[in-house]
C-alpha cells in the first residue's frame, strides 16, 4: 500500500460524516522513508478532527511505527512487536570479487558527486560521510515526529526505544511505545460500545 493511498484513505475518513473514529490497522515491518513524514503529518492533523488510534496488528516497526505514532493512542496486540526505530543505508562494494573474476567497471558520470555511492564500487571516505549525514538527518526527522506524536522529548526517544530494536507487547508498553495491549477487534468493539462510528 502506498503512502499516497493511505493519505487519501485518511482524508476520506476525516471528511466522511459516517465515520466518528479512525482506527489504523498496521501490520508492517516498515518501508521507505520517502513520504513517511508527510503521511505522519496528515495523520497527526486528523487527530484535530476525529479520534485516531493505531493498532499494531501484529507488527508495527520502523517506518510503520513512525506513521502509527501520529495516532493519539497506540494499541499493541498481545503477540505484537513494535519499534525498530532507526534509519540505515546500504552500500555494496563487490569490486574485490569482480577483480578476482577479471571484471573491471568504468563509471562515466557528470557532476562531482553523482557516482560517489554507485553499487559495486569502493566507497570513499567523503561519500561515506555524506551518506551518514543523510541517514542522521532522516533519523532526526523520525525522532522529532515520534516524540511529538507520543508527547515526549526527542532525547527520550533517542535514549529509550529509538535505538533500533523491536519490543514485544509487554516491554513495548513499559517503554512507552504503546499505550495498552489489546486486539484490533477489541479496540473496534470498545469504540462501538462507547457510541463511536468506526
Amino acid at each position: 500500500v502506498s503512502y499516497e493511498r493511505i493519505a487519501a484513505d485518511v482524508e476520506a475518513m476525516v471528511t466522511s460524516p459516517d465515520i466518528g473514529s479512525i482506527v489504523l490497522d498496521i501490520d508492517s515491518g516498515g518501508g521507505s522513508v520517502y513520504g513517511a513524514t508527510e503521511l505522519w503529518a496528515r495523520i497527526f492533523k486528523a487527530r484535530e478532527q476525529k479520534p485516531v488510534m493505531a493498532v499494531a496488528n501484529t507488527f508495527m516497526a520502523s517506518a510503520a511505527y513512525w506513521i502509527g505514532s501520529a495516532a493519539a493512542e497506540i494499541v499493541g496486540s498481545p503477540s505484537s512487536e513494535t519499534g525498530a526505530l532507526g534509519v540505515y543505508a546500504v552500500h555494496v562494494d563487490w569490486s574485490e570479487a569482480d577483480a578476482k573474476e577479471g571484471i573491471k567497471r568504468t563509471v562515466i558520470s557528470a557532476g562531482k558527486f553523482k557516482a560517489e555511492a554507485i553499487a559495486g564500487m569502493p566507497l570513499t571516505e567523503d561519500a561515506e560521510a555524506a551518506l551518514q549525514e543523510r541517514v542522521d538527518e532522516v533519523y532526526g526527522t523520525l525522532v522529532a515526529d515520534v516524540a511529538k506524536g507520543r508527547g515526549v522529548t526527542p532525547a527520550a526517544i533517542r535514549a529509550g526505544f529509538g535505538e533500533g530494536r523491536a519490543l514485544g507487547a509487554k516491554k513495548a508498553k513499559e517503554a512507552g511505545l504503546i499505550d495498552r495491549i489489546g486486539t484490533l477487534e477489541e479496540t473496534i468493539d470498545e469504540l462501538r460500545e462507547s457510541g463511536q462510528r468506526v
